[in-house]
């Protein structure tokens, strides 16, 4: 029995977007701790990820209301 393996792209968006939100979470340890980045620094992965992540959510929660 042979089973399909998905592609990258069949994946759905909140897959792609809880990836990018671990990335930017990593990063933002990473600028926070190991390279004691200011604070501001250390945020704008956050906040990249919060933008990009958010706004797609947020719409389709508003296309389905």
């Amino acid at each position: 029995m042979k089973v399909a393996a998905k592609t990258f792209s069949s994946l759905p968006k909140e897959i792609y977007i809880a990836g990018l939100t671990l990335l930017a979470m990593g990063l933002h340890l990473l600028l926070r701790y190991a390279a004691t980045s200011p604070p501001r620094i250390a945020l704008l992965p956050l906040l990249v990820a919060l933008a990009i992540g958010g706004i797609p959510l947020v719409s389709s929660l508003l296309k389905n209301y």
